[in-house]
C-alpha cells in the first residue's frame, strides 16, 4: 500500500470516528432537550428509565446494535446506528453517563443532564 493510500485510509478512519462522536453528541443534546426536567427512576447497565415531567416514562436501551429509546406506547424516540454496545451509569437524580463502544472499537462517553 502506498503512502497516499495509507494516508487516505487513515483520514477515512478519523472522519468516521469524528462523525460517530458528532452523532453521540446530537443524541445527548436531543435527550437533554426532550427529557428536560425529568428524573431518573431506575438504572441498569444496559437500560435507564426516566420519568418525564408530564408523567410519561421513557426507557432508553440498546437493541440490535443501535441505541433506541422506547416510550410507554412503544414508539421509537432516538435511533443511533453503528453502536456495538452502550452502557449507562447514574451520576445523580438528573444526570447520567452513556458509554458507547462502536463497531470499529472506538469508545466515547457522553454525559446527559436532564
Amino acid at each position: 500500500m502506498s503512502h497516499a493510500q495509507q494516508s487516505l485510509a487513515q483520514w477515512r478512519i478519523e472522519q468516521r470516528q469524528y462523525q460517530q462522536q458528532i452523532g453521540n453528541f446530537i443524541v445527548t443534546q436531543h435527550l437533554q432537550h426532550h427529557l428536560g426536567g425529568g428524573r431518573i427512576l431506575d438504572v441498569g447497565e444496559r437500560r435507564i428509565k426516566i420519568k418525564h415531567p408530564r408523567g410519561v416514562v421513557y426507557t432508553i436501551e440498546q437493541k440490535k446494535q443501535s441505541l433506541v429509546s422506547v416510550t410507554q406506547n412503544g414508539g421509537n424516540f432516538v435511533l443511533m446506528n453503528q453502536v456495538q454496545q452502550v452502557t449507562f451509569k447514574r451520576l445523580s437524580h438528573a444526570c447520567f453517563q452513556m458509554f458507547f463502544i462502536h463497531q470499529k472499537g472506538q469508545r466515547d462517553v457522553q454525559e446527559v443532564h436532564i
